[in-house]
């Protein structure tokens, strides 16, 4: 349950994208509006997801994903009903983003009560892979459905679907919290999550600044229509999901984050040849694909990575919620930033701006993992250790 929770939300994420032609032609939106509405439903979770994540963790997160899911609902279908005009639409998606954050941040809180710690690593990098899947069932969904039943006809359907999860997730749902030493207070977040947190915002950028502008490159390079090219578009972002996968069984196999992060550098290789313009069209959807895969693989490593940068459990959903809000800050900031750097037209600078971010995405993960291998080992002596929890 938890994980369609995620699932859901990421579909709510990505549902403006397969749908941009018209949502764009029906409200006249410039390039970099048109992105700002696609990612704006992740600026309520770049701004709160870390005190969110914290205060959750004395909470039963399940009812409150199960309340994320009820706004994603409303929202959704007040966006169908009323939305007559760009500012309504824009106001809207800032509001989804209060039902995104609560699903993103309450989703590994339930995780973290849930599964034993020695497990927790790979099952958080399986949670990763709830984003891309999401992201790919909205990509197929909206290009398909948006085709035959319009761009309201998408939103209420996926607005149907939150409501009726979060009536299972409602009567499912139990006391899941973490498990916190007795008195323990809120826990600041120390410089390892905050890292990793800035690492998984770039991750972050390049999946959804790829997915988001796909569509567009499909129709405008090679006069795909929309339902094609939001089809070929969901089969990359599903490429996604294994490759989160593969991460969670490696990390199982005792492979650091570390090492499953360098998948990152071949991103922007593939990113060139993607959008170089020089490929068919067949070529170009291969390379998304891998693309998309080593992203994944990304995703997985940073969720996996968490448990090693805290140094108590109960420091986990504050943790979360930073990687959660800084990952929102890199969805937010990925479309329009892509979208006014290309003006939709010069595709070949989407290379550029994925090189600095996946070298730059590496780096923080591996600072971030090898700060906490310090720091742990200067483990606490225990009699101060016996008189912090009395």
């Amino acid at each position: 349950m938890t994980v369609a929770a995620g699932g859901a939300a990421a579909a709510a994420l990505g549902k403006v994208a397969p749908v941009s032609g018209p949502v764009r032609g029906a409200f006249g939106l410039s390039a970099t509006w048109l992105g700002l509405v696609i990612s704006i439903i992740t600026f309520v979770a770049a701004l709160f997801a870390l005190p969110v994540g914290e205060w959750l963790r004395r909470r039963a997160a399940g009812a409150w994903v199960a309340a994320g899911l009820a706004v994603l609902a409303v929202a959704g279908g007040l966006m169908v009903a009323a939305a007559p005009a760009a500012g309504v639409l824009v106001g809207l998606r800032v509001a989804e983003g209060v039902g995104y954050l609560l699903v993103m941040v309450g989703g590994p809180v339930v995780l973290m009560s849930q599964v034993p710690e020695r497990r927790l690593a790979p099952v958080l990098a399986v949670w990763g892979a709830c984003i891309p899947a999401g992201l790919a069932l909205s990509a197929f969904a909206g290009g398909v459905l948006g085709s035959a039943w319009g761009w309201r006809g998408w939103f209420l359907l996926l607005a149907v679907v939150c409501a009726a999860l979060a009536a299972v997730a409602g009567v499912t749902s139990r006391g899941d919290r973490t498990p916190s030493s007795p008195g323990s207070p809120g826990h600041r977040v120390a410089a390892g999550p905050l890292l990793l947190g800035t690492g998984f915002a770039l991750t972050a950028l390049i999946s959804v600044a790829v997915l988001s502008l796909l569509p567009l490159y499909l129709g405008s390079a090679f006069g795909l229509p929309p339902g094609t090219a939001g089809a070929l578009t969901s089969a990359v972002a599903v490429a996604s999901v294994p490759g989160s996968l593969l991460a969670g069984a490696l990390l199982r196999r005792g492979v650091s984050p570390q090492a499953l992060g360098t998948a990152a550098l071949s991103c922007p290789v593939f990113a060139g040849l993607a959008f170089g313009g020089a490929l068919s069209p067949a070529a170009t959807v291969v390379m998304a694909v891998l693309l998309l895969f080593a992203a994944g693989i990304g995703v997985g490593a940073a969720y996996g990575a968490l448990p090693s940068v805290v140094a108590r459990p109960d420091a986990l959903p504050a943790a979360n919620g930073a990687l959660v809000q800084l990952g929102s800050a890199g969805t937010l900031l990925a479309p329009p930033l892509f979208a006014a750097v290309t003006g939709l037209a010069r595709w070949e600078r989407v290379a550029f701006l994925v090189l600095p971010a996946a070298v730059a995405g590496l780096a923080l993960l591996i600072r971030a993992t090898a700060r906490s291998s310090r720091d742990a080992g200067d483990p606490v002596p225990a009699e101060t250790e016996e008189k912090g929890n009395r």
